[in-house]
């Protein structure tokens, strides 16, 4: 039960960082201030993006975020 719950926590947490993407689409994507929305530290939000959306931020099309999430 509790890991359930922590990944619902992680992907409303990564979702808030998806949205802000989508929002700031023209500006170049900074990863200390994606781990900041995510109230992650940098290291850890690098993982655990790239655990659950396969991709790192550098490199994830904003068109394919909404078919995983």
């Amino acid at each position: 039960m509790k890991k359930a719950k922590t990944r619902v926590n992680y992907q409303n947490r990564l979702s808030r960082v998806v949205d802000y993407i989508w929002q700031n689409l023209t500006q170049p994507l900074d990863i200390n201030q994606l781990a900041d929305i995510a109230c992650f530290s940098p290291y850890h939000f690098h993982r655990l993006y790239r655990g659950m959306l396969g991709e790192t931020v550098k490199r994830r099309d904003p068109m394919s975020i909404c078919s995983i999430m």
